[in-house]
């Protein structure tokens, strides 16, 4: 107990950071899919892009919702590694087999806890108004969603996945020290899979570029195309619940794989977007 003073400060300065990192990473996203969108025209979309304006962006929701989401799972990690950091510091060798394990078990763990927690927020009505509903609420589907929730809701659907997650790297990633890199890396490439899943694009490669730990993901047996698969979810509501993965909405008969001919370049959705707002 001596040490849960420190590990507390600890823990929060590390919400804190992933916080910044997370909102940081949107606007560094906004900016990259525009350049992609706009200028290179390789990105396509179904739906026209929001017009974000400030109050749009959420940013001091998002940054209050990241940093309590994240709270409990650094408390854990903090507080049980503490003493040997202390008297031992941390390893700092890259193991790449180890950060692969680790990204693996986070993005496990997270979608398992959120699939369940998601549907019942979507097939209870009451759960559904009171608390899910305000996270589909602004249309069309754009990355400052992401936290743009009751904040219960993020802490109910993401924070048990985050915590088994530092119990799996507690138990078999941190003897004899814990490594830096399989703590770091794969919590950063979650947080950035969080915004990529509301971008609102169909799915591209360059997406991915500022993490290539995403394109490993991608890889995996029955792993979604999170940006094009996602936005299906919002603009179908009960399709979709599982969002990195989908062997639970394949056993469930609720997954749905948007159709490439439903996006288009920005040339073509201006025009209909023009054509529909002239008649």
């Amino acid at each position: 107990m001596s040490h849960l003073l420190p590990s507390l400060a600890i823990a929060m300065a590390g919400s804190a950071f992933l916080a910044s990192f997370f909102v940081g990473h949107m606007m560094v996203l906004e900016t990259w899919t525009d350049l992609l969108y706009h200028k290179a025209k390789l990105l396509k979309r179904r739906t026209p892009k929001a017009q974000l304006t400030s109050e749009r962006r959420y940013i001091r929701e998002n940054m209050i919702d990241y940093f309590l989401l994240t709270l409990t799972p650094l408390i854990v990690l903090v507080y049980n590694v503490y003493p040997t950091v202390e008297e031992h510091g941390l390893d700092f060798s890259f193991k790449l087999r180890d950060v692969l394990l680790s990204t693996i078990a986070v993005y496990f763990w997270f979608d398992t806890i959120y699939y369940i927690v998601h549907r019942v927020l979507h097939e209870v009505p009451f759960l559904y108004r009171t608390i899910h509903k305000r996270h589909h609420e602004d249309s069309p589907v754009h990355m400052y969603l992401t936290g743009h929730a009751h904040y219960l809701e993020n802490i109910m659907a993401v924070s048990p996945g985050l915590t088994l997650w530092v119990c799996t790297v507690l138990y078999f990633f941190s003897r004899p020290l814990p490594n830096f890199w399989t703590i770091v890396l794969p919590a950063l490439t979650l947080t950035m899979e969080f915004n990529t899943a509301h971008a609102g694009y169909y799915d591209h490669f360059l997406l991915y570029a500022m993490s290539p730990l995403q394109w490993m993901v991608k890889a995996l047996p029955y792993s979604r195309w999170l940006a094009s698969e996602h936005e299906e979810h919002h603009l179908l509501l009960k399709k979709n619940y599982q969002p990195v993965f989908k062997w639970f909405d394949m056993m469930g008969s609720t997954n749905s794989v948007p159709e490439p001919s439903k996006y288009k370049s920005v040339d073509i959705i201006e025009k209909m977007a023009s054509s529909k707002y002239t008649n």
